[in-house]
């Protein structure tokens, strides 16, 4: 059947480089629009040469790498897919960041709320009878809970949280502990995809193509490169994504594929169950924007004697780009982007900075799960010199018959407050874990 219908392309996460996933049930196909993936092969023609006549006297095949990009209608299970493709880290319902045990009282990093009152589990790297105090609310009343720890092994608080505030911490030497959300079934699941501890380790991907019903292709040691979510009034959350391989594709059989089972067919996220709110003091109403993550593998410095594909995707740098079209009723923020961020009305060297802002879009209440599905864009919160975020406008450009609007691009720095993440991407749905 040549229906672009009824083609597939599904994704697989690895364990490393070079170790292709074949299961069928480790894929999830997403729905997309417009894309593929690819054999993309060089092809090197023979310099001329003197005495070689007019024509050309050769051409060879000397590399081949996987590549691809999709557009599409992000769904909530495979946006997760993607967005660990990017950040390469996640943590899934999480109440308590890995912390060393070194005595704290009223520890407040790492901490996230829950997405429903929850029990929490702790855990520790190793045996030890040290205890942690709990301190939040049990549904609206102030709490405590002590839970003794007993080593390896997760301990389950007796009391479900409405949130939690913060941890006493006792001293363990060289131990350290862990905290999650116990959460059930197909109740939300909270996953925060930021930065781990190696800021350019990314996982690797084995994509699989069913061109319509005639062949499948296996593309091993793909990396996602980019994805762009993009929104605008009155229409659904759109995507963009990218990937390169490192690996060699293949010709391989669909007949156990069933991809029916694993396809991720829905909610889709979309604009008027949206909210953006930057806290500059100024009536902002977004008609349009975009939110973009790139990780930057040059591909030209991966190609190594002896190899017809690429050594390896190394990353040497990351970027994370919001974009925002604006309706104007007042000059406020344009004044502050373009002369003074303190409002004054000369201009000054300094950046507009601001990344305690609000964006996040939802879906319907999904019949299958009973709760909407959503995700969140934060920056590192702060305001002023402590912000991570800085802001950009275009010239202001006007048309007879049309409104004053402005476009906006944030963009996203190192967090001045290493102890604050420079930007996270919280995804809530029916996933269990990545």
């Amino acid at each position: 059947m040549t229906a672009s219908e009824s083609s597939r392309i599904g994704l697989a996460k690895q364990v490393s480089k070079g170790t292709a996933i074949t299961a069928d049930a480790s894929f999830e196909y997403l729905l997309f629009r417009e894309g593929g993936l690819a054999t993309a092969n060089t092809f090197l023609p023979l310099d001329p040469e003197v005495g070689g006549g007019a024509m050309q006297r050769n051409v060879l095949k000397t590399g081949v790498m996987g590549a691809g990009a999709l557009s599409f209608i992000p769904r909530p299970r495979t946006l997760g897919t993607l967005l660990y493709g990017i950040f390469g880290n996640v943590e899934t319902n999480q109440a308590l960041a890995t912390v060393s045990l070194a005595g704290q009282t009223a520890y407040a990093l790492g901490i996230t709320q829950p997405e429903k009152p929850s029990k929490v589990s702790l855990v520790a790297n190793g045996a030890t009878t040290a205890s942690v105090v709990i301190h939040g609310h049990v549904g609206v009343s102030v709490d405590t809970e002590t839970i003794a720890l007993t080593g390896a092994a997760p301990v389950q608080s007796t009391k479900t949280w409405t949130s939690v505030e913060s941890y006493d911490l006792p001293t363990a030497s060289s131990r350290t502990v862990t905290g999650s959300y116990v959460v059930a079934g197909t109740a939300p699941q909270k996953h925060v995809f930021k930065h781990g501890a190696d800021q350019f380790s990314t996982p690797w991907f084995t994509g699989r193509q069913g061109v319509g019903n005639m062949w499948g292709e296996q593309h091993p040691d793909l990396k996602v490169a980019g994805l762009t979510l993009s929104w605008r009034g009155g229409r659904f959350v759109d995507g963009e994504t990218a990937f390169v391989g490192a690996g060699v594709p293949s010709k391989v059989a669909t007949t156990t594929w069933a991809p029916d089972l694993y396809v991720d067919g829905g909610p889709q996220f979309i604009s008027p169950l949206g909210h953006i709110e930057l806290p500059t003091g100024d009536d902002v109403a977004v008609t349009a924007g975009s939110f973009t993550g790139a990780v930057s593998m040059p591909i030209d410095e991966q190609w190594v004697v002896g190899s017809y594909s690429p050594q390896n995707l190394d990353i040497v740098q990351r970027s994370y780009i919001l974009n925002l079209l604006v309706k104007i009723t007042d000059g406020d923020l344009a004044n502050k982007i373009s002369l003074d961020p303190a409002g004054g009305s000369s201009w000054v060297a300094e950046a507009f900075r601001e990344a305690d802002f609000i964006l996040n879009f939802a879906s319907y209440e999904d019949i299958e799960t009973g709760f909407p599905h959503r995700f969140q864009i934060e920056a590192n919160g702060e305001s002023g010199a402590d912000a991570n975020v800085v802001w950009s406008a275009r010239p202001i450009s006007m048309r007879a018959g049309r409104q004053i609007v402005m476009s906006l691009t944030g963009t996203f720095l190192a967090s001045p407050d290493a102890s604050l993440d420079a930007i996270k991407f919280i995804l809530v749905n029916d996933k269990a874990s990545y």
